[in-house]
């Protein structure tokens, strides 16, 4: 006897509701969906894309990206002269 009913591989109809997946969406995102294939792809694309933004931030950390202040820079040449870096050459 199978204790666990909540799943049958040979059932033909579906384990989910729409309408309960449509309202926790809805709720955690704000996004409610017409159809199933964007309701999956959603499914897909969130972790998906929180992963490639993890690895990108690991990246980044790796190369040292952080140390790069281009705009802190920008605006201490513009006050100081005698002020230089390689973004920020007083040609004249």
């Amino acid at each position: 006897a199978n204790t666990f009913r909540a799943f049958n591989p040979t059932q033909a109809e579906e384990t989910y509701s729409m309408v309960t997946a449509n309202r926790f969406w809805s709720q955690i995102f704000g996004v409610a969906f017409s159809n199933k294939r964007w309701l999956h792809f959603f499914m897909l694309f969130v972790p998906v894309t929180g992963l490639w933004m993890s690895a990108l931030g690991v990246v980044g950390l790796a190369l040292n990206l952080r140390a790069y202040d281009f705009v802190s820079q920008e605006i201490r040449a513009a006050e100081d002269p005698e002020f230089e870096t390689f973004y920020t050459k007083n040609i004249l």
